[in-house]
């Protein structure tokens, strides 16, 4: 489970974002997701973000390692890891569709970054992001 361990009323919850990213770390999808994930931690926010598919490939990314340092919790798909014959990098905990649903579950707000359609059609020029 994602939530503290230490009950708090109503009021006092930290609220908690979770982002999904699905885009691979050259779609600028990507670079959205990581920059949200920031953004909600300096809000003081309890952040989790989950690397789906060919997002893994960023698992290495250097902006990942620095999340973690910041206090993102930074997860990767086991499955997608193992399709991909990857290390996991010490920043990132391999984890299964469980710990995504609690992510979903357990969190107020939620920013899904999908490929974006150049990105999809082989070509990568221009991205919009919606959370």
């Amino acid at each position: 489970m994602i939530s503290s361990s230490t009950p708090r009323s109503y009021s006092q919850k930290k609220i908690t974002v979770g982002v999904l990213v699905h885009a691979p770390p050259e779609d600028c999808a990507f670079n959205h997701a990581v920059a949200h994930a920031l953004e909600a931690l300096k809000e003081g926010k309890q952040t989790y973000l989950y690397l789906l598919h060919h997002a893994v490939t960023g698992a290495h990314h250097p902006a990942m390692a620095s999340l973690e340092e910041l206090g993102v919790r930074c997860f990767a798909c086991s499955l997608a890891l193992e399709q991909e014959d990857m290390e996991t990098p010490a920043w990132i905990l391999p984890a299964g569709l469980t710990l995504l649903s609690d992510i979903l579950h357990h969190s107020d707000e939620i920013g899904v970054f999908n490929p974006s359609l150049e990105t999809r059609s082989g070509e990568n020029r221009m991205c919009f992001a919606t959370t």
